[in-house]
């Protein structure tokens, strides 16, 4: 490219040249003009051809940074891989035992929908969504008077509330949300004890426990 450059110029130079030499000699020459104006066109076209080359070679080494980050993210990945079968290679396979009896899925879900009762407290109760906005606006207005009544009254003394053995109701914990609380404040309302699961006597009647009385006695 330098060299079609330098042959450009040595022809521009030497077309230019001759035109002065020959208005100098008061001889103007057409055809030096003519010689002139296409070495010219020439020389723009090498300049246009060279930026091209520039762009060019600019985007091949854009092109080779990529190519080499690609190969390099290439060979992370596969140094990954290779890691991760190896790891896969040396896991311990499960091995069950041949006396070993298979869950069906439909058991299990089953035996889901058995303790769902022990999930929630049986005070709990979905809150019913207020469908009327005129209801709610109502209510709310009720509220605010019912507030200010109160603030018209002189501050009352608290008391604390005594439960049945006598002792002072205690605070829920404060990790639990006001919907919760409110379960809790009725259970203890209505003296009834709950736990999130089933009683022994009723988890010896279950069917899990009849499968495990069933293995202690050697049928499968």
């Amino acid at each position: 490219m330098d060299s079609t450059l330098q042959a450009q110029f040595q022809r521009l130079e030497l077309a230019l040249s001759t035109l002065v030499d020959s208005i100098a000699s008061y001889n103007p020459s057409p055809q030096a003009a003519v010689d002139l104006v296409a070495a010219d066109d020439e020389l723009s076209r090498g300049l246009d051809q060279l930026a091209t080359h520039q762009a060019n070679h600019a985007r091949i080494l854009a092109l080779r940074a990529e190519a080499d980050a690609l190969e390099a993210q290439f060979k992370s990945s596969v140094s990954v891989l290779a890691g991760l079968r190896r790891e896969l290679f040396e896991t311990p396979a499960t091995t069950f035992p041949d006396s070993s009896r298979l869950v069906p899925f439909e058991e299990l879900l089953q035996y889901a929908k058995n303790i769902s009762e022990y999930t929630i407290p049986p005070s709990y109760r979905e809150r019913i969504p207020e469908f009327d906005s005129k209801v709610a606006k109502d209510k709310e207005g009720e509220e605010e008077k019912e507030k200010d009544s109160n603030l018209s009254i002189a501050p009352v003394v608290e008391i604390l509330k005594d439960t049945a053995d006598g002792e002072p109701e205690l605070e829920p914990p404060k990790e639990i949300s006001a919907e919760e609380a409110g379960w809790l404040k009725d259970l203890q309302d209505r003296q009834y004890s709950w736990y999130p699961w089933p009683v022994n006597d009723k988890i010896r009647k279950g069917s899990l426990m009849q499968i495990q009385r069933l293995r202690d006695m050697g049928t499968d």
